[in-house]
């Protein structure tokens, strides 16, 4: 199946109007789809890097998670909680001593996923001790991207805010709290019971916002939210201001299996002038959405991904690795 109509993307523009209906002249603007808010010319960059010097670096802690999400890249392996896979601290010690070597004299970002990473919180505390005992003076960014139910338990909260208080006095390891929020699609993220994990995740976000825990959203944009994207970005920067940034990411095979080939492309083109706009009136990064205006970081200096995986080791980005991870 092809996409060849604009009957999708007229849901979207429908819910779009509405959202910003005081804001008639962003409704003009971006119905035309042009770039209408021009970049700065003062461009920062978030790392001082040679072109083609640089790698995101991920680790996979563990493949065991407390949420049954429809669209998970690992929904058809997982069966249980039970004799799952996890990193080991030999393996992150070789992780961290490889990225020490190949990206010395720069700063370093190292991405911590799963499953659900902060069931293993053991493990991510292990590594972010490790990272501040190493001696690298450009320093480590360290982020955590999370569904953020674990925030709920006061015990984690207090061992978090221990591990905060120590990286807060270490001058070279950064750490932040990325949580996954879909919004009006959050109900494809199913507790394990297959109830919506919305509520659940929006007191733990609470919980994030009251002991002040630097953190950001990731949102998703896949067949249960696709119509609603500027609703869902708008209720995020109005209802957490204390959130830092939304990164946003796209379901790219299922929407173009359930709308048509081209059709993610198409939405995502049709999305960034909203998305400059949003930029510019809450001043906050929509990751994917307000490049061409941000410009806060330099995605030509990456060669591409380095991962470390708890059942493939050490990885690079290649055209098997897809291949690699989907058997994890």
């Amino acid at each position: 199946m092809e996409y060849v109509s604009n009957e999708c993307l007229d849901g979207f523009f429908h819910n779009a109007k509405i959202i910003l209906s005081n804001h008639p002249e962003v409704n003009q603007e971006c119905s035309e789809n042009q770039e209408s808010v021009q970049g700065t010319t003062n461009l920062v960059r978030s790392v001082d890097d040679k072109e083609g010097s640089t790698r995101t670096n991920v680790v996979y802690l563990n493949t065991d998670c407390n949420l049954r999400c429809e669209y998970c890249y690992e929904k058809d392996s997982r069966e249980g909680l039970e004799d799952q896979a996890n990193c080991t601290e030999k393996q992150i010690d070789a992780f961290l001593n490889e990225i020490q070597q190949r990206e010395k004299g720069r700063n370093s970002c190292i991405v911590i996923m799963g499953g659900e990473p902060l069931l293993k919180f053991d493990l991510l505390e292990y590594l972010i001790r490790r990272a501040m005992s190493m001696y690298k003076p450009e320093g480590w960014a360290i982020p955590v991207t999370t569904n953020g139910l674990m925030f709920l338990s006061n015990k984690l909260i207090s061992r978090y805010q221990t591990l905060m208080d120590d990286v807060g006095k270490c001058r070279t390891v950064i750490h932040d709290i990325e949580i996954s929020f879909d919004v009006s699609g959050q109900y494809r993220r199913k507790m394990p019971d297959g109830s919506d994990s919305r509520p659940y995740v929006e007191r733990a976000i609470k919980k994030v916002d009251e002991i002040n825990f630097p953190y950001r959203f990731s949102y998703t944009v896949h067949k249960g939210n696709h119509a609603n994207i500027i609703q869902d970005l708008v209720y995020l920067l109005e209802t957490y201001p204390k959130a830092r940034r939304i990164a946003v990411s796209w379901a790219y095979q299922e929407l173009d299996d359930e709308f048509g080939s081209g059709y993610a492309k198409q939405l995502k083109n049709k999305i960034r002038p909203y998305g400059n706009h949003l930029f510019k009136m809450y001043n906050r990064p929509i990751c994917d959405c307000c490049c061409s205006v941000c410009r806060l970081c330099d995605k030509s200096s990456s060669v591409g991904n380095s991962y470390l995986s708890p059942t493939e080791g050490i990885l690079y980005a290649d055209k098997n690795t897809k291949n690699k991870f989907n058997q994890f």
